[in-house]
């Protein structure tokens, strides 16, 4: 161990008086002009080297669950369909929306009105969900786009002013 210490000072102590001597022999006479222009010039900063943007995945978005398999997800679902088909995808998707926020609002008096804790009427809103998916209102869409009287339903929620309900 006191092998090591010895070795490690001794290492230190030349790196050190190296260090001291390169300053030394500088000559403080041509630094003094250099100083003061420094001082004086405020320092220019370094340029930055912006990053490279890289590529990103374009990730696909997955084809749409087949018209046959949607129609049997539940009993709603070929009406859930011919909505979509007629007044369009946006339109169901808001009317749809609307419909389980006053249903969860229905089931928030509901819980407030008996004193059922907030564990219990999150299993009730779940079990509305899940009731939702089964009976084939939760469909997930994707051929129909606007529908036939897409934009004319969509000027009609705006004017009803539904979205303020």
């Amino acid at each position: 161990k006191r092998r090591a210490r010895e070795r490690g000072a001794a290492s230190v102590v030349p790196c050190l008086a190296a260090a001291t001597d390169a300053t030394a022999t500088k000559d403080p006479v041509t630094e003094a002009p250099a100083t003061e222009t420094a001082k004086k010039a405020k320092p220019t900063p370094k340029a930055k080297a912006k990053p490279v943007p890289k590529a990103k995945a374009k990730v696909k978005k997955a084809p749409p669950v087949p018209l046959a398999e949607q129609a049997q997800e539940g009993i709603f679902a070929p009406l859930m369909i011919a909505g979509q088909a007629t007044v369009g995808e946006p339109f169901v998707t808001k009317a749809r929306g609307k419909g389980i926020g006053l249903h969860a609002k229905a089931i928030g008096a509901f819980c407030e009105q008996f004193a059922i804790n907030n564990k219990k009427k999150q299993g009730f809103v779940k079990t509305a969900k899940v009731t939702g998916h089964d009976l084939g209102f939760l469909i997930p869409g994707g051929h129909f786009g606007d529908g036939m009287f897409g934009q004319q339903a969509m000027d009609l929620w705006k004017a009803l002013k539904i979205d303020k309900w």
